[in-house]
Parts: C-alpha cells; structure tokens; sequence
C-alpha cells in the first residue's frame, strides 16, 4: 500500500528520530516465535511455546510445575538457533543446525533467581546446560528490573526467567523493621517495572533489534471474604495483568505410583490470558521424577500428547476410538500409544510434523 507523500515523509521522519523501525506498517512487524516448554499440548494452545518479545506469566500454588517447565523452557532455549530458531544438535562442544549442518549461535537464557532456590540437579535433570546459564541474584525489587533493561538493551539475551515475582522485595521494606508498614510499594514498583520493560523491549524491537521472551513465575494469593466468583489473585499489583500477553495457571494432579512408590505427577494448566492465540484451553500432562516406561526422569509423556495433537490438527484420522496411523487402524488411546513405542521411527516422523505445525501458527 503505498501511503500519501505527507504521511510517507512523516514516517521518515520519525524513524530517522526515534530508530528504522519505530513506525511501520503492520505487515511489516516480524513473526512471533516461541520456545518449546516441552510440553507438546500446551505449546499447541499458547500457539507453540513460550512468545518471544512478550511477557508471560506461570501462575500457581506451590509444586504446580511452574519452574520445571521454566527450566525446560531454558533447555529448549540452549538447543535453539538464535537467529533461524532451528534446533541445534551439540557436537565436541560447538553447535550445528540439524537441518542443514551449517554452524549455528545457541540462544542465551537468565535466570533471575529472586527466591534462591535454584537447583542445580534438577535442572540438569531437565536438560539445562548450567555452563551456558546466566544466573542472577537481585537484592531489591529496583534492582531487578534495571537489571533485565540492561539485559535486554544488549539485544544478546533471548530468554529471561524471573522466578518469582512474588518475592522481589522492595529497598525500603528490606531496609527497614519488618514491623513497619509500607503498603502498596510492591504493587507501585511493579506497575513501574513493567513500563520500563516495555519501554526497552519497544526501543530494541524499533531498533530492528529482537526483544527476548520474558517469562515470569508468580505465586497465588486467595481474596478475603470472596463468595462469589474466582477467589484467587497474584501478588504484586494489577500491571503484571496489562503487562503480560500470556498468563497460565497451574496446579498438581494426582500423583503416579509404582508399587506404592511415587515415580510421576499428572499436571493440569488453565490458560487465563492469551493475546497470542485468543484460545483461552485447558490441559493436562504427565511430568516423570524418576525413570519408568519409555520416559527417564524429568520426561514429560509426549508420545501420548503427541498423538493428542496429531488428531487435533488432522495430521492422524481419528474417529471415535480409531486412530488411523501410518495406514493402519488402531483402536483406543492406549494401543496407539504402545504402536508409536512399538515404532519410533513413525513416533519421530509424526512427532517431528507436530513440530512443525506448532512452529507454523
């Protein structure tokens, strides 16, 4: 569309002020792209991970899945080529993309480890490579958020883990009794922070730069005296709600057991906001915390979610019970989980067009 020489020269202006890319036409702004969770169902419903130059919100109770799936998210990250998004396969140290060969850069992750329960085993359960993990430990709440401008005005970092926000602590309430009172400072810091986080990522996007995905973990509180409607809230004022373009709550499901002895947990997720895709779905997964099956510890159970979403997206025939796949027909959930284990060959072939469905929304 071409636009009146006034407006044309109006825009050039402003971006010869303000940065190249600080007025454009929308058909200009570049593709959204994700990192994987490691969760096949839920990257389909938040359109195929983790948004980068957004802001995502984990919400839930303790133990939900919040931080595993961070951490894998990080994981994911680390095997990810920063400038194509290709997965990366690792060899004598240096990284090449598995689609053509060619050498490629692995994204860089932080963790901003506000709670001081980073653990190191568990994440290396699930896939981190701690050598290439930035971690960092913020004193006050201030200083978090001038701490991740900085990061993203590098435009190196392509995604940031805030864990939790719940806990950022404001200078003048840690440095002062905890018996006085300093209400609403959090929530005012907060609605301050996300401004500025929006600033920069704003100011690197005009630059032609790439902001990176942000991903925040908060906690849940429950309102007093609520009869009527949902009770739950998240600490920490209302602009995280603004701020973010995806919020997600999780909880924990029942526990799986072998022989009395726990090996798994099933966990569900709710998606509460979600200007990414506008689905608003549910789920639930299997997340395994010791070996058992065709999964090791910290395995997600991705065959059957996998074929979950295969049928959603007709890339297998389903109806009723019958899954048809590869040409055959198998009948019940069950069987055409032990077929694709049977054959890993079709598994990987139907896991890797899930793939690349999940990258194409």
């Amino acid at each position: 569309m071409t636009l009146a020489p006034i407006l044309e020269n109006l825009v050039k202006e402003l971006n010869k002020q303000y940065g190249a890319g600080a007025v454009r036409l929308a058909s200009e702004i570049p593709d959204t792209y994700h990192i994987s969770t490691g969760v096949v169902n839920l990257d389909a419903d938040i359109g195929g991970g983790v948004p980068l130059s957004k802001i995502t919100i984990f919400m839930g109770p303790e133990h939900s899945g919040k931080t595993t799936l961070a951490l894998k998210a990080i994981a994911n990250a680390q095997r990810t080529d920063r400038e194509t998004y290709e997965p990366l396969e690792e060899v004598d140290g240096r990284f090449y993309r598995k689609s053509t060969g060619e050498e490629g850069t692995p994204m860089q992750c932080v963790y901003l480890n506000v709670e001081g329960s980073f653990g190191k085993d568990w994440a290396k359960a699930l896939g981190v490579d701690l050598s290439r993990l930035l971690e960092i430990n913020v004193e006050y709440q201030e200083q978090a958020y001038d701490t991740l401008a900085s990061l993203i005005l590098t435009k190196q970092v392509d995604l940031i883990v805030m864990d939790s926000l719940a806990m950022l602590t404001p200078s003048v309430e840690a440095d002062s009794s905890v018996e006085d009172q300093q209400m609403g400072v959090a929530a005012r810091n907060n609605n301050k922070g996300f401004r500025k986080l929006a600033s920069v990522m704003n100011k690197v996007e005009s630059e032609g730069g790439r902001a990176p995905a942000i991903l925040i973990i908060n906690q849940i509180r429950l309102k007093l005296g609520v009869m009527y409607g949902d009770p739950e809230t998240m600490p920490g004022g209302l602009g995280q709600l603004f701020a973010a373009s995806l919020i997600v709550r999780f909880r924990a499901g029942k526990t799986i057991e072998v022989e009395k002895e726990m090996v798994g947990r099933e966990y569900h997720y709710r998606i509460k906001k979600n200007k990414v895709t506008g689905f608003l779905r549910e789920g639930a997964f299997e997340l395994y915390l010791a070996d058992y099956g065709p999964y090791t510890k910290g395995d997600v159970n991705n065959i059957a979610l996998v074929l979950d979403v295969a049928a959603r997206r007709g890339l297998i025939e389903k109806g009723g019970a019958w899954y048809t796949i590869n040409g055959e027909r198998i009948q019940g959930e069950r069987k055409a989980t032990e077929y694709l284990l049977a054959n890993p060959d079709v598994y990987e072939s139907l896991r890797q067009q899930v793939t690349e469905v999940l990258r194409s929304l």
